[in-house]
């Protein structure tokens, strides 16, 4: 994270939840299902062997161990990551909002109308 400014650092973390939202959209469906609580998919996504190649999407499928891990296992933990990620950087984020606006009351000038009580000349 940068370490300059705190409008510097938000917008490094709302760049990240930009991209967090990117991979969501991305697997809109996918994560549909699995946030549904629907079975009459798993064999699919789940089951080990020969996955249906034009569900996968991902580079990854190709680098994994078929003997140990499924067609979309990998997808599940970077979806629940995501979410863990997305719930720290909020709560950065407000933690800097509260700094921000801290350091903004200090800083404020006093409310009350100032009256020049000594002679004009």
């Amino acid at each position: 994270m940068p370490t300059d400014s705190y409008i510097d650092r938000k917008n490094y973390l709302e760049s990240i939840l930009g991209r967090i939202k990117y991979f969501f959209d991305n697997n809109a469906d996918f994560y549909q299902y699995y946030r549904s609580g629907n079975t009459h998919l798993d064999k699919y996504y789940f089951l080990r062997g020969e996955p249906d190649i034009q569900l996968i999407l991902d580079c990854f499928y190709f680098e994994r161990d078929s003997r140990f891990s499924t067609s979309f296992d990998f997808k599940v933990a970077k979806k629940i990551a995501k979410e863990r990620l997305t719930v720290y950087i909020n709560n950065k984020l407000l933690h800097i909002g509260n700094l921000e606006s801290n350091i903004q009351e200090a800083l404020s000038l006093p409310k009350t109308r100032l009256s020049w009580t000594a002679k004009k000349a």
